[in-house]
């Protein structure tokens, strides 16, 4: 399966828009995306329709988060299914990145 990425930017904001799976197949694409963003200050990446999320997804995730807060840019993971939530905080994520980084759906 695919991982398609949407993409709308406001000011300095952008905003991603996963759709599909976040796997060994998938993760280049959501990293490349996040390399290309140097002109962005905050970025909200929407896991609404994110299906599946593997160990390789997990650090891709892992890798744009350390990217931004590196370069002291917001980020911010919004609308998390539980499933993918519970696989985020069985890896400590949460409390190694910031509970206010991971928005679960409601």
């Amino acid at each position: 399966m695919l991982l398609d990425i949407g993409s709308h930017k406001e000011n300095e904001t952008e905003l991603l828009r996963l759709s599909g799976v976040l796997d060994i197949s998938t993760v280049d694409a959501l990293k490349s995306t996040a390399d290309n963003l140097n002109d962005v200050h905050e970025l909200i990446i929407d896991f609404a329709k994110v299906k599946f999320i593997d160990s390789t997804g997990v650090g891709g995730i892992i890798h744009v988060i350390k990217q931004f807060q590196a370069s002291h840019r917001k980020i911010k993971i919004i609308n998390i299914s539980s499933d993918v939530f519970e696989i985020f905080d069985i890896l400590g994520l949460p409390e190694i990145f910031g509970r206010d980084l991971f928005l679960k759906s409601k």
